[in-house]
């Protein structure tokens, strides 16, 4: 059947990642559902540079982006643009699934921990 619009422009975007260039390309991460404490876990599959990229930071600068497919927990089948620093999480995240249970939301990398920690003005620098 002919591509509808939609999936044309997904195809395009998706042509647009690079698969090249990153030293988080093909990484494991691990990202935990605030809402249900679920952990979801995925791989890094493509990413944009800063200048390719039309994401603007929490200060309006340009920032790269780097997008995740998950492969199971609650987000299984989703795909995720991140944040450098929030790639850097999730692999943190990911090697302390390792050591725990998934799910826990207890490791002091998962999403849930830390925005637990900075509710409560606690975040360690």
């Amino acid at each position: 059947p002919p591509l509808g619009p939609t999936d044309k422009t997904m195809s395009e975007e998706q042509a647009a990642w690079r698969t090249e260039g990153s030293e988080y390309l093909g990484r494991a991460i691990v990202r935990v559902v605030v809402e249900t404490q679920e952990a979801s876990t995925g791989e890094v599959i493509g990413w944009l540079n800063k200048h390719e990229s039309d994401f603007r930071d929490e200060r309006g600068k340009k920032a790269a982006l780097w997008r995740v497919r998950y492969h199971s927990g609650e987000l299984a089948g989703d795909e995720e643009d991140l944040e450098e620093h929030e790639v850097l999480e999730s692999l943190v995240a990911a090697k302390e699934a390792s050591k725990k249970k998934a799910g826990s939301g207890s490791g002091s990398g998962s999403v849930v921990a830390q925005e637990k920690k900075e509710k409560a003005g606690k975040l360690e620098k």
